[in-house]
Formats: structure tokens, sequence, C-alpha cells
């Protein structure tokens, strides 16, 4: 059964992302490309702001505010932490309005002498 939209109805619109993991002890000299954040609303007109908050944002965890691209910055070790939970927001960029609910989500320090359970 097909529905349709009547003008002024809102479509439900979300979050979209996968998990997130970065490779710890990474020693090279730029930020370390974790993933993006990213919201279905946003049609790329620069119109939407992107912001995280939580374990490590601003200072391990940056993000390009108007393409929700995330990097890390420090070394990080999973025997130091195994994981970082921070909180993305997306919000109009004139009025600071939130476009989305606010979203929890997990970045996994992925440990470079990881073997597979079969070894």
């Amino acid at each position: 059964m097909a529905t349709s939209t009547k003008p002024g109805d809102r479509v439900k619109r979300g979050w979209v992302w996968n998990q997130f993991f970065v490779v710890e002890e990474y020693t090279g000299t730029e930020p370390l490309y974790v993933g993006k954040i990213h919201t279905d609303s946003d049609e790329g007109e620069g119109n939407i702001k992107y912001t995280i908050s939580g374990e490590g944002a601003g200072t391990i965890f940056i993000i390009d505010e108007l393409t929700g691209d995330i990097h890390a910055t420090a070394r990080l070790d999973r025997e130091e932490k195994a994981f970082y939970t921070l909180r993305a927001q997306a919000r109009d960029r004139l009025s600071n309005d939130p476009l989305e609910p606010e979203s929890e989500f997990v970045i996994k320090v992925q440990d470079i002498n990881d073997r597979s359970p079969s070894s």
C-alpha cells in the first residue's frame, strides 16, 4: 500500500553515518580522518552547522562544522582507552535551531596488533 504525503506533512529525516574507527598510534603529521556525520536534511548548501561534544571533542577529535568531517588530532592507544563516546548536533547556521535531535555515537580505537580470532 503506497502512502502519499500532503503539503505541510513533515518527512522524517535523520542522521546518516556508519561506525567510526581510528587506528591506534597513528604517527602522521596531519589529523587522521575518522569519518563524517551527516543529516539527510543537508542539501549541500552550507546552511547546516555540525558540532560534536563529549569525550575528546575539540581536543582529540575535531569536526569541520560545514562538512561534518571528523578528524583525530592525537595519537591514541587502545590499551589506555578502547572507545570514545561523543554526541553529534546539526543546527541551522543562521537561526542556530536544532535540525536533528542530538545523537550519541562511538569512535572505536582499532588495535594495530589485533589478530583475527582464528590466529
